[in-house]
Parts: C-alpha cells; sequence; structure tokens
C-alpha cells in the first residue's frame, strides 16, 4: 500500500470517527471516498459470501467410516449406491441419500490426500470412534504386517488404496 492509499484510508477513518459525529458538515475530500469505495469493492469480490449448505465434516468422516471399514471378521461392503451396497446402507442408517453419501465418501477421499486431511480424520477417528469406547486409534505404516493384510482384503472388495492402517476396527453397529 502506498503512503498516498495509507493516507486516504487515514482520513476517511478519522472522518468517521471523530469529525462527522461533531461536525455534521463536516466533508471528505472526493479521492478519499472513491478510494474507500474501491478498497471496499475489492474486499466484497475477494471474500464472497458462501453458497449452499456449511462444510460439515463429521458427516463427511462418518458416512466414510461406515462405507468403507469393516471389522476384521466381516467383509467389507461393495461400494455402490444400489441396495445392498455400501453406500444405500450408510445412506439409510443417517438418514440422507445413497448418492450424498457418495459424495462424502468422494470428499473425504480427496480430503485424505492432504496432511490437514489425515489429522482430521485422525481427529474424527478419536472423538467418535474410539474414544467414547475409551480406546485410541492405532496407525501403522505402508510396510506392517498388519497394513499389508487390510490392503489385501480392501484390494479384494475393490476399495481405493491408503497411507495408512487404523488397528482395533470397531463394528458400527
Amino acid at each position: 500500500m502506498t503512503d498516498r492509499e495509507i493516507k486516504l484510508l487515514s482520513d476517511y477513518v478519522a472522518w468517521v470517527r471523530f469529525r462527522r459525529p461533531i461536525q455534521q458538515d463536516a466533508q471528505v475530500n472526493d479521492d478519499t471516498l472513491e478510494y474507500v469505495a474501491e478498497v471496499i469493492e475489492r474486499i466484497l469480490k475477494t471474500n464472497p459470501k458462501p453458497v449452499g449448505r456449511p462444510k460439515n465434516p463429521d458427516r463427511m468422516w462418518a458416512c466414510y467410516f461406515y462405507a468403507t471399514y469393516a471389522d476384521s471378521k466381516t467383509p467389507h461392503l461393495p461400494q455402490h449406491s444400489e441396495p445392498g451396497g455400501a453406500f444405500y446402507i450408510v445412506g439409510k442408517r443417517l438418514s440422507i441419500s445413497a448418492k450424498t453419501v457418495e459424495s462424502h465418501i468422494r470428499k473425504a477421499r480427496q480430503t485424505l490426500e492432504t496432511n490437514e486431511g489425515i489429522d482430521s480424520w485422525k481427529n474424527w477417528l478419536d472423538r467418535n470412534v474410539y474414544g467414547p469406547k475409551g480406546l485410541k486409534a492405532v496407525y501403522f505404516g505402508a510396510d506392517s504386517p498388519e497394513s499389508r493384510a487390510e490392503q489385501a482384503r480392501r484390494d479384494a472388495a475393490g476399495l481405493v488404496k491408503r497411507r495408512y492402517t487404523v488397528s482395533e476396527k470397531i463394528d458400527p453397529e
């Protein structure tokens, strides 16, 4: 910001806070008013109001967990929206459509590509799945025997490969 721009903004702030309340006919020059209007327009363009529903990461992670995790004694659910598929079953459980579940799972998989997404996922697991039962999620590296065994089960079910495995999976029902 240049010295001139800072002076124009400072002049406007002084007018709003000090001169205007005391002296009703106090004037601000046209350059100051024009510059303040431009700054406000820029702010409004760069910070648009979000459209649609606010994000609900808890719902996204719940859909992802219920549709893609299975107890080690049960097979993974087939990943489709038809009756009997994971998206359909999870949608019924959460009172949302199968297509919405599929969308949440797609977003969760994209989110898990980032470190922030992995942290959010781990926090959700600890808060919602393991925490209430007094357990803690344990994460194995991709080369561990536990991860390889779980990945083989997931490959057989046609699930997307992930970078880690969570131990002691708990049946969501």
